[in-house]
């Protein structure tokens, strides 16, 4: 494959989800829809970040991952990137607790690290 710069491009590959919903194929169906696009060939569902990333490293296998993973030393080294021109979205990070607890010290401390990793990242774009 050489250097493509959109999903038309990408366009019967395998790909690997990590999925946050019960059909793994919902989500990124739905991404290619929205861009005209027939749904990807889903090769491998995966459960975690480790798998997602072994599966990755090692075949020729494509998937939509965080953009932090360039910058993560183990991963970035371990993979490509392929820059395309569609914007790739992600679902939202919520904080869900039941009303009347208290977050421990840890979740606290946490979320905090999560409000400034936020707003580094929205200051770089």
């Amino acid at each position: 494959m050489a250097a493509p710069t959109s999903l038309r491009e990408l366009v019967g590959q395998d790909w690997v989800t990590a999925s946050i919903t019960a059909d793994a194929s919902d989500e990124i169906n739905a991404f290619f829809a929205r861009h005209q696009l027939p749904p990807p060939r889903l090769a491998v569902r995966s459960q975690s970040a480790l798998t997602l990333l072994t599966c990755l490293a090692k075949s020729d296998l494509l998937a939509m991952v965080s953009a932090q993973w360039e910058r993560f030393e183990m991963t970035g080294k371990a993979l490509n990137t392929i820059r395309v021109e569609e914007e790739l979205t992600a679902p939202p990070l919520v904080l869900v607790r039941p009303s009347d607890l208290s977050p421990t010290s840890a979740a606290l401390h946490l979320l905090d690290l999560m409000r400034r990793a936020t707003s580094r990242l929205a200051a770089e774009t």
